[in-house]
């Protein structure tokens, strides 16, 4: 995973980046720590919600909240 910044909603957040590519697809994924603005952004939100992130090229796109665990939320394109 690689460290960068993405941006949702006019808020920056620190967050890990994964790319593993398949013969028909590419998977992504971002992992972003909970702290006091991940917690207002995302965690009243219901799982399986889209956001769409802007960045990196690589990393820009909608992705969909796949989990929220106790240190982080994970977003997946997929």
């Amino acid at each position: 995973m690689k460290t960068l910044t993405v941006t949702y909603n006019g808020l920056s957040f620190d967050a890990e980046f994964s790319e593993t590519s398949t013969a028909d697809k590419v998977d992504k994924t971002l992992v972003i720590p909970v702290n006091d603005q991940s917690t207002a952004a995302f965690d009243a939100l219901p799982d399986g919600k889209r956001f769409s992130f802007g960045g990196d090229n690589a990393v820009s796109g909608d992705y969909i909240l796949t989990e929220k665990a106790p240190a982080h939320y994970i977003f997946t394109n997929s």
